[in-house]
C-alpha cells in the first residue's frame, strides 16, 4: 500500500494497482494544486499548467443488431461507460441515453464509425441528428445521432465509437 502525506495528513492510498483514493478529511476548498499523475501505464501531461478534461460518457455499439425491448430498437453495445441504452429510430439514426445526466448541453461528441468488412470496408461520418432543431436533438440525459456512409446515405454501422466530453 501506498501512501502520500502531507506533514501529518493523509492525503492518498493506494492499494496494489487500485487506482488512488483521497482521504475523507482532505478539504481543497482553498488549494491551488499543480501536479502530473503518471503510472506504468497511463501517463498525462507533462504541462502542470493544462487543464484536463474528463471524458463523461463513451460507447462502442453495433447499429446493425438490435433486440425489441418495449418498442424500442436497442443496439448491441460491445463496451460503454456511463450509457444507459443506444436507441435506432432509422436507418443511421440513433439516440444515445446516458446513465447520469450531462450538466448541460455544452459537452462536446466526437466518434468514428464503420460499416462492411475486408476491403470493401468503408468509414461512416457521425453527427447531431439534422432533420431536428439542436435544442430537440441535443439533451442532458441522450443526444439524437446520425450515421452516414462513404456515399452521403444513412447507414447502420457495424462498428460506432463516440465519446462524449464536458
Amino acid at each position: 500500500m501506498a501512501t502520500l502525506s502531507l506533514g501529518n495528513q493523509t492525503i492518498f492510498t493506494q492499494s496494489g494497482s487500485d487506482a488512488p483514493v483521497m482521504d475523507a478529511n482532505v478539504n481543497l476548498s482553498n488549494t491551488n494544486i499543480k501536479s502530473a499523475f503518471s503510472s506504468p501505464d497511463n501517463s498525462l501531461s507533462q504541462d502542470i499548467n493544462l487543464p484536463i478534461f474528463a471524458c463523461r460518457a463513451w460507447v462502442n455499439f453495433d447499429g446493425s443488431i438490435v433486440t425489441n425491448i418495449n418498442g424500442e430498437d436497442v443496439c448491441q453495445i460491445n463496451g460503454s461507460g456511463n450509457i444507459l441504452k443506444v436507441v435506432r429510430f432509422g436507418t443511421g439514426q440513433f439516440d444515445i441515453y446516458f446513465n447520469v445526466e450531462m450538466p448541460d448541453t455544452n459537452y462536446v461528441m466526437i466518434g468514428s464509425g464503420f460499416y462492411g468488412s475486408g476491403p470493401g470496408t468503408y468509414f461512416g461520418i457521425i453527427g447531431i441528428y439534422n432533420n431536428a432543431n439542436y435544442s430537440d436533438s441535443v439533451k442532458t440525459n441522450y443526444i439524437k445521432i446520425a450515421q452516414t456512409g462513404h456515399d452521403g446515405s444513412n447507414t447502420n454501422g457495424e462498428g460506432t465509437h463516440i465519446a462524449f466530453f464536458r
